[in-house]
């Protein structure tokens, strides 16, 4: 058969080495075993609208070759005929992940795509006969002749492509593969990621699955309603969050106490009517307070810390130090002995925001005379925060004197600085300077727009979108929170929610909710009738901050299906608590006397009263 002597004689054929350089690894053998994926497989449906979003994405051109790729394998998983010259033309001519999603897509086509991939098998693709064979193998299993007979001759054949054919015949047959196949694990790959980005699991969206699952962790919700509960200028907040925290001990409300109530916190633990339960709970404490930046208001609690528990000391003195507090220098001076490098600078820097000008000559000491600790850059902040005129003349020189790594030290150090007002000039030369590392300039920029002061965010809204894994991603979303405009939201919105990253969850729901972005009203409609009474409360006092009093009122009319009097009560308590009286005389013309979501009203109406 001449298509299977155009396919036998490249099955020896390495990849060239131009297009080993562009292999996309996108799937890895220890997330799942074959049989899973084969089961997840099962759950995966495409539709007409499925293709319409997939082309109007390749329409767009996108720069990764791996999102490319997901939206081709989209068309043909759809059965978009209509594209199918563009699926034929990728096979050929497209990068290397793009080229086996083509020729997989045209194996799902149908039979449209037979002719297709016959032309492929005998237009010597090179390197891609083990995607063409499965290809092939889909094709047969909807009748295509032509390519269940260059299966069949494969099978008999030798060589690897004869071998492989055989180690797929199980599955060929509608069994499972038994070996690892590199191919079919793409296959598999490259269907999960169109499915979630195009078409349907389960016969949902793939977004709206995982945002229920997400709402169902009681962490996210607690650390994202609790926290962002800080913006209701309400004296019943502090009660709501001490009563979570003092019955029922959530992780999220000792954040949100932490960081928006740290006074009220520091008193309930020397009264003894409270304190954290374990050390691990002090390091959640006193890591919120570090992550927020709050020390200053937290001086009494990191006093506690501090003298508490010797296990955590080095990290409430440092947040001492940080705040402005007298720390004694010996002890930080033996903090710098013995602490890792990234650590020592955190403390030169924490010198720096103390602002005492006393730390000069023991400063001086320890960066111009000791290389070894490493805090060469810091230290010439901090000393210029501190006026030291031989440090600022030092900055001013290597500002001026070309990339160096002391010039980078001292830039990086500078970027996490940069909340000192005093530093602006320097920010703005810097930002200007033309041979600026892309690393630095990012890290100056982040820095400036976690304090509300870079205007243009583009080039950090790039490197989000971009980038798909980095521990910086957080403080990226926090920033563009930052006064945040509508191309900042659009990207916040398109990124919420992710996939098994609370963190990140956190933050841009955090984000969405400071910008009362109408996106994230379903989360706050979740919480508001989720059973968890006060959390439930403070959700409601978000979604009246966020739309309005009458929002609040009007949930009401379309309550969950599951919803008890019980939960009806509770969500009138809301709407009395936040809207006061006139709220009140609000649902009592709709609901009359007697109603339950009245009385909880009336409740919440009281409960205000006792401030």
């Amino acid at each position: 058969m001449l298509l299977l002597a155009a396919i036998l004689p490249l099955c020896s054929v390495l990849l060239p080495a131009q297009e080993l350089k562009e292999h996309v690894v996108i799937h890895d053998e220890s997330l799942l075993t074959r049989q899973s994926k084969e089961e997840r497989d099962e759950r995966l449906s495409f539709r007409r609208t499925s293709a319409d979003r997939a082309r109007a994405v390749l329409d767009a051109a996108p720069s990764d070759e791996l999102a490319r790729a997901v939206a081709v394998m989209a068309l043909g998983a759809s059965g978009s005929a209509r594209d199918l010259f563009r699926m034929e033309s990728l096979a050929y001519d497209g990068k290397f992940v793009e080229k086996q999603s083509a020729i997989l897509a045209l194996g799902e086509l149908g039979p449209a795509g037979d002719a297709s991939l016959e032309r492929l098998v005998a237009g010597e693709i090179r390197g891609l006969e083990e995607t063409l064979l499965l290809a092939c193998i889909h094709a047969a299993e909807r009748g295509a002749e032509g390519c269940a007979e260059i299966v069949r001759e494969a099978q008999l054949g030798n060589g690897s492509l004869a071998r492989t054919a055989r180690r797929l015949e199980a599955y060929a047959a509608g069994g499972t593969a038994g070996q690892s196949i590199e191919s079919l694990d793409t296959y598999y790959e490259l269907r999960w990621l169109a499915a979630r980005e195009y078409g349907f699991v389960d016969g949902r969206r793939w977004r709206s699955l995982l945002l229920e699952s997400l709402c169902a962790d009681e962490e996210f919700l607690d650390r994202v309603i609790l926290q962002a509960s800080g913006r209701l200028e309400s004296p019943s907040v502090q009660d709501h969050l001490f009563e979570i925290l003092q019955n029922e001990n959530r992780a999220g409300a000792l954040r949100a106490v932490a960081t928006l109530l740290p006074r009220q916190l520091a008193d309930t633990i020397e009264s003894g009517a409270w304190r954290p339960p374990s050390l691990e709970d002090w390091s959640v404490l006193l890591s919120e307070i570090d992550d927020r930046r709050v020390e200053v208001k937290a001086v009494p609690l990191l006093r506690i810390a501090f003298d508490s528990h010797v296990e955590i000391q080095q990290h409430a003195g440092l947040l001492l130090l940080r705040a402005g507090e007298d720390v004694p220098w010996k002890w930080v001076a033996q903090q710098l002995a013995n602490a890792p490098s990234p650590l020592r600078e955190a403390f030169i820097e924490a010198a720096g925001d103390r602002g005492d000008q006393d730390l000069v000559p023991d400063l001086v000491s320890l960066v111009f005379q000791r290389p070894d600790l490493g805090i060469f850059g810091a230290g010439i902040v901090a000393l210029t925060r501190l006026g030291y005129e031989d440090a600022r003349v030092e900055f001013e020189r290597l500002l001026a004197s070309g990339r160096s790594g002391e010039r980078r030290e001292v830039l990086l150090s500078l970027s996490r600085s940069v909340h000192d007002h005093s530093l602006i000039v320097y920010l703005d030369k810097v930002l200007r300077l033309e041979d600026l590392e892309p690393e630095v300039r990012f890290r100056l920029e982040l820095g400036s727009a976690l304090q509300g002061r870079l205007t243009n965010k583009s080039y950090l809204r790039d490197w989000l979108v971009r980038t798909k894994s980095h521990p910086l991603r957080r403080l990226v979303v926090r920033a563009l929170g930052q006064r945040a405009d509508e191309e900042d939201l659009a990207i916040l919105r398109e990124l919420f929610p992710q996939e098994d990253d609370l963190d990140m969850n956190v933050e841009l729901a955090l984000a969405l909710v400071q910008n009362r972005d109408p996106s994230i009203q379903g989360v706050l409609r979740f919480a508001l009738w989720d059973r968890s009474w006060n959390r439930s409360v403070l959700a409601g006092g978000l979604l009246a901050e966020s739309s309005s009093l009458f929002g609040l009122i009007d949930e009401l009319d379309t309550p969950p299906p599951d919803a008890r009097s019980t939960d009806v009560r509770r969500v009138g308590f809301a709407i009395g608590e936040w809207g006061g009286l006139s709220a009140y005389e609000t649902l009592r013309r709709r609901r009359g006397e007697g109603d339950e979501a009245l009385q909880g009203a009336f409740l919440g109406l009281l409960s205000t009263r006792t401030h």
